[in-house]
């Protein structure tokens, strides 16, 4: 039994306010319907994809969380912890640095649910992130 705290109506509507936050602040084209099992923000198109079949609380958190990457990417370019493997090494470097991005844009997305007044659910939002970052974790150990 998913254990949702609101509607789906409100978590569409939050989706909603997270697209159009992406479209207007970032020019970031988005697609929810992806039939991709991948959830990405795609650089060189500047579009983020998040698969259709996605249940709606976790395609918000994982939206925030891609908002939170382009976020970063725009306004933390310059920053010495904002990090994009554009060579694909794969070295340690890398991959330690990816991994910092990736809990970065976690937190990111955070930060901009809070300024779009989007609540976030503790437990879900920490279950999804935990589960997202030990896949790098998982790759950097390969």
């Amino acid at each position: 039994m998913l254990d949702y705290k609101y509607e789906n109506t409100d978590y569409y509507t939050w989706i909603n306010t997270v697209v159009n936050h992406a479209v207007k602040r970032y020019h970031t084209e988005v697609d929810l319907i992806a039939e991709e099992s991948s959830y990405a923000y795609t650089f060189k198109q500047n579009k983020i994809n998040v698969m259709g079949s996605t249940p709606p609380r976790d395609k918000l958190y994982i939206l925030l969380h891609e908002v939170g990457h382009v976020s970063r990417m725009l306004d933390n370019s310059g920053d010495s912890t904002f990090f994009m493997d554009k060579a694909g090494e794969a070295s340690m470097k890398e991959k330690t640095m990816t991994l910092m991005e990736e809990v970065l844009a976690w937190h990111r997305g955070e930060a901009i649910a809070r300024r779009l007044s989007i609540p976030i659910e503790p437990r879900p939002w920490q279950r999804l992130m935990n589960k997202s970052i030990d896949k790098y974790v998982k790759w950097i150990n390969e």
